[in-house]
C-alpha cells in the first residue's frame, strides 16, 4: 500500500475517482506510456482504498485491476514505451 491514512482522507469524491480512471484508460488506449499505466494503477488503488468505497465488488475489482496495471507498467519499464505510428 502506497498511501497513508492522511492522504486517503483528502481524496476526491468516489465518482470523480471513477471518472478519472476511465479517462486515464482512454488516454492510455490512444497513447500507451508507462506513466499513464502507472497512473491507472494508482487510481485503481485509490478506488479500492477510498473510505467511501463500501461495495465489496468495487473493492475487489479495484484491487485486482491495480495489480494488473502495476504489472503492465513495471514490466514495460524494463523496456521502452510502445512505439506507435503517428498520423499526420
Amino acid at each position: 500500500m502506497r498511501y497513508q491514512d492522511e492522504a486517503l482522507e483528502e481524496l476526491p469524491k468516489l465518482e470523480v475517482l471513477i471518472g478519472s480512471v476511465c479517462f486515464l484508460m482512454t488516454r492510455y488506449s490512444l497513447n500507451p506510456t508507462n506513466e499513464l499505466a502507472r497512473a491507472v494503477s494508482e487510481h485503481f488503488e485509490l478506488l479500492y482504498l477510498h473510505p467511501d468505497c463500501h461495495s465489496p465488488v468495487l473493492q475487489d475489482v479495484g484491487q485486482r485491476l491495480a495489480k494488473q496495471w502495476e504489472m503492465l507498467w513495471s514490466t514495460r519499464s524494463a523496456g521502452s514505451d510502445i512505439e506507435r505510428p503517428h498520423l499526420h
